[in-house]
């Protein structure tokens, strides 16, 4: 589909990195999902099964990292952590679907979030940690032919 085809392999960003992209000449308006977790094992993990699926991703630590990302770049997904130190993935979805409603949020969690999900509107879906990759794969599946 047009927008996620892979431009390079998936990297996950730290907050130096990150501020060294600002210098950097590579382009952010190719990067398809904006991917958020604090704990970096899952980060890696989740951002490699996200780039199994053939999508261009930048993964953060933080909420705050995620945001100055998203005003830089053209991201049509925000998958995201709820769990984060200082800004929740839920404040972060609320911020950035502000600047962009037709952004489509897929929440991570070990929770139940029904209420959150909803509220959101009919572009937010919510996956239950622990997940399996088919449980992933079938919700990205659902966004991207939502998206094109």
């Amino acid at each position: 589909m047009p927008g996620w085809r892979r431009a390079y392999p998936y990297r996950s960003a730290s907050a130096q990195e990150c501020a060294a992209r600002q210098n950097a000449t590579e382009t952010r308006a190719d990067h398809g999902v904006l991917f958020v977790e604090d704990n970096e094992d899952v980060r890696e993990a989740v951002g490699a099964l996200l780039e199994g699926e053939g999508l261009e991703v930048l993964a953060c630590a933080s909420g705050e990292i995620a945001q100055d990302e998203f005003a830089k770049g053209d991201f049509r997904l925000l998958v995201t952590d709820v769990s984060l130190p200082s800004m929740s993935g839920v404040e972060l979805a609320r911020r950035l679907l502000r600047h962009r409603p037709d952004l489509w949020v897929v929440f991570l969690s070990g929770h139940a979030l029904q209420d959150h999900v909803t509220s959101l509107g009919e572009r937010v879906r919510f996956v239950l940690k622990p997940f399996t990759p088919e449980v992933l794969h079938d919700v990205i599946q659902e966004t991207r032919a939502c998206v094109g």
